[in-house]
């Protein structure tokens, strides 16, 4: 191994590496694909990506070593502020419900039935005015100084909403918290694709928004001061995340110029007929990105995913309230801890499969299935230890947005592609985080059959529609590898004679779709 690769990595001698087949299993399992090594031309090469150049003295077994080395730097650099700017920013969003059983409906003087599933409507509407042009802001100024600077906002307008006087006043600062926070995820998402191949992003994604479910809910009597002090450690997050973010692998101080080469070339050669890893804003690539159909589709996904997500987010503490009725605030706040522990696990534990098996469509089937049970459940009794249970089985919706984001991602083949292909995703989840806010009305009661019939049936929709494209995407790759064998070299070279690869995206031939 280069001597420079192995001070700057402090990774273990290589010859101490198996050398046999072992090590081509452990390469494969980080690449993703299947990879060989050609030492003439000093690369390894993937069949759908380009080249990664490498020293020609690299073995497969170094390659395997200083990969889990680098990503472990990387992971400690990039993962932590991103993860503290979306769980103050989730935590301030969401805190709307705790404040509902805190005492905010009687001190804003919310008396008309609608008014609490307006104030949470009014949010999502600031959200879907900004969410596309948002997130192309975020690519011309880069995500490592946007993403702090609408962080430091939503703070400071969380901060305001402790001093809402009145129901107007709270629905004008929910919308700003909105318009805010509209560029945030998939900004965030966005931003990790530029340190990580395909299939490490969904255990990276699972690492910060799983861990987000585990919000410190149940310990603050005074909705006022939940506003309060939990904005003020986002405006706090936003400036630390200002000072520690890093542009891209190419502008890292932090990293060696070997590895900096090692870590642009690694992510870019998943990147079909990509020259750069950053490239320049594109309107007709951040269109491309958006209106294709695996973009489409999971847009679609999230809606419905994001209809039982965000019900359970603004609703759970009202739900756990129909459940216990006679309960405090406080032991009401504490019984929501439970469901969201369950969440990580749901998370976290997916995420891992998924990148073990490199795969994502199974693991929504299987999710969904499992949330289709839990409405089965709501609908079927009124027994409250059911019931509870039920709350327990719904954690798997945040796995299934974890999948839903990553299989978005990983089938673009630029950077501006998967920026807008992600605007989509996030701008169509919240359509359902609008239609969420109308999921669960007071007059319903307790059995809140309409709410649950509709999260039943967007379930069922998850299984089938997610199958659907699972299908298709593997009958396209099929057909796709015919053509390449049928045409051969000479015929991919005319079909791309006089194109620029750039923008062929998921038409270059050498692209596969990943499921």
């Amino acid at each position: 191994m280069p001597s420079s690769i192995h001070s700057t990595l402090d990774v273990p001698d290589a010859r101490s590496v198996p050398t046999s087949g072992d090590s081509k299993v452990g390469l494969v399992e980080q690449l993703g694909v299947e990879p060989y090594l050609d030492v003439r031309a000093e690369t390894v090469s993937c069949p759908v990506g380009n080249p990664m150049y490498l020293d020609s003295s690299f073995s497969l077994a170094d390659i395997h070593v200083v990969f889990q080395a680098l990503r472990r730097k990387i992971d400690r650099r990039v993962i932590a502020p991103v993860f503290l700017m979306c769980l103050f920013s989730f935590i301030d969003r969401a805190n709307v419900a705790n404040a509902r059983i805190a005492g905010m409906e009687k001190d804003l003087q919310m008396t008309g039935i609608y008014d609490f599933n307006l104030l949470v409507t009014s949010f999502y509407i600031g959200y879907l005015v900004t969410e596309i042009p948002g997130n192309y802001l975020c690519k011309i100024f880069g995500p490592s100084r946007f993403l702090p600077c609408i962080t430091l906002l939503f703070g400071i307008f969380s901060v305001a909403n402790a001093f809402a006087k009145t129901f107007g006043q709270m629905m004008g600062l929910r919308f700003i918290l909105g318009v805010c926070e509209s560029a945030l995820i998939p900004g965030s998402v966005y931003y990790m694709s530029r340190w990580y191949r395909k299939d490490e992003l969904a255990v990276r994604i699972a690492s910060f928004s799983g861990l987000i479910q585990a919000r410190p809910f149940g310990m603050v009597h005074s909705w006022r001061l939940i506003f309060f002090a939990e904005g003020f450690i986002t405006i706090s997050v936003s400036i630390m995340a200002w000072f520690v973010m890093t542009a891209s692998p190419e502008t890292a101080t932090w990293l060696s110029a070997d590895e900096k080469e090692l870590a642009v070339n690694r992510v870019k050669s998943e990147n079909v007929g990509a020259t750069t890893l950053i490239d320049k804003a594109s309107k007709r690539l951040y269109l491309q990105g958006m209106f294709n159909k695996t973009a489409i589709v999971c847009a679609l996904l999230n809606t419905c995913n994001n209809l039982t997500g965000q019900g359970q987010v603004f609703f759970l503490p009202s739900i756990v309230k129909s459940i216990y009725p006679h309960r405090s605030v406080v032991s009401l706040q504490l019984f929501t801890v439970p469901p969201h522990a369950v969440g990580i696990c749901w998370t976290l534990g997916v995420a891992y499969l998924s990148y073990r098996t490199r795969r994502r469509a199974i693991y929504i089937v299987i999710c969904s299935s499992v949330m289709l049970m839990a409405y089965i459940m709501f609908i079927a009794t009124l027994n409250a230890k059911v019931r509870y249970a039920a709350c327990f089985l719904i954690g798997a919706v945040h796995a299934n947005a974890v999948m839903i984001l990553s299989w978005t991602a990983i089938n673009t083949t630029s950077e501006t592609a998967r920026a807008g292909a992600l605007a989509l995703n996030v701008l169509f989840a919240n359509l359902g985080g609008v239609a969420a806010g109308w999921t669960f009305i007071a007059k319903f009661g307790q059995r809140q059959i309409p709410g649950n019939v509709m999260n039943l049936c967007t379930s069922a929709i998850l299984i089938g529609t997610s199958g659907g494209l699972w299908w298709w995407q593997a009958k396209e790759n099929y057909r796709r590898d015919e053509k390449a064998s049928l045409d051969g070299k000479e015929g991919l070279s005319k079909h791309r004679e006089g194109v620029d690869d750039a923008l062929l995206g998921q038409t270059h031939p050498d692209f596969r779709f990943f499921h």
